[in-house]
């Protein structure tokens, strides 16, 4: 179908931007003027890998808390590395069920007599005899003895780098933060290429498998459970199911175990 043309004047008619004489043909693969080119299939990809839409709860966060991180804090970030009595208490009164309490870097601050006795392999890591805290993460990657703790080491690995990634931008100015992530970059290639994913996850509840040198493989429903009067901490429960091998299990620890709370760190 050719060209439409000017009734005034019998020529072909032009369109806005088109230029006078343009009679002929555009040359293929050249744009014509005034007209802007139709997005390509390849373009439509780029754009949507330049502005990936956070697919969860956990991301959607990340984004709010890498938002407001742009914003110059008035002073430095302070995550609580200490304990109030009334959370040590409380970890004591838990008589039943290992618990701990740990900060956004995986730091444990404080345990109960149970939360020590499960995870003695993590408190008695040769990593920690040098030097402290005692820190889950520091112990998931770098000591071989955590794929023997960790039955379901490869799916801990991944939740653990998933929450570091979303605490960066809850704690932008955490240097304790940036130090542990850098060591654990260099130190591990496990977490490095888990790194490079920019995953973004909670860690909130679940179930863990575990294999305890005492009393063998254990599944342990958790929940972790912020403390709204203190930023940073969680306490993290281990309630096995009733009548199961794991109530036992940890039946046994608990009778094996002394009493009072392990403060970990920062309760000097």
């Amino acid at each position: 179908m050719g060209r439409p043309t000017d009734r005034r004047t019998g020529g072909v008619a032009h369109g806005p931007g088109w230029p006078a004489g343009a009679d002929a043909r555009v040359p293929p693969g050249k744009p014509c003027p005034g007209v802007r080119p139709r997005a390509t299939g390849s373009d439509r990809d780029r754009h949507r890998r330049g502005t990936r839409i956070p697919s969860n709860e956990a991301e959607r966060a990340h984004l709010y808390d890498l938002a407001r991180a742009a914003t110059p804090p008035d002073g430095p970030t302070v995550t609580a590395s200490r304990v109030r009595p009334t959370i040590l208490r409380m970890l004591d009164s838990m008589t039943g069920v290992p618990a701990y309490v740990r900060n956004g870097r995986f730091d444990i601050l404080a345990a109960n007599v149970l939360g020590r006795a499960l995870y003695a392999p993590v408190f008695d890591s040769p990593l920690f005899a040098r030097r402290g805290p005692v820190n889950t993460a520091r112990f998931l990657f770098p000591d071989p003895a955590s794929r023997d703790f960790r039955t379901d080491w490869d799916k801990a690995a991944d939740d653990v780098v998933a929450f570091l990634r979303g605490e960066t931008g809850r704690a932008p100015h955490d240097r304790a933060l940036t130090d542990l992530i850098g060591e654990l970059t260099t130190k591990s290639a496990e977490f490095a290429r888990r790194w490079a994913r920019h995953d973004v996850r909670f860690h909130r509840a679940g179930i863990k498998h575990l294999h305890h040198p005492s009393v063998g493989d254990l599944t342990l429903p958790y929940e972790a459970m912020d403390l709204p009067a203190d930023p940073g901490p969680r306490i993290d429960v281990y309630t096995p199911e009733p009548d199961s091998h794991d109530q036992e299990a940890i039946g046994l620890l608990a009778g094996r175990a002394g009493a009072g709370t392990v403060a970990a760190s920062g309760n000097d």
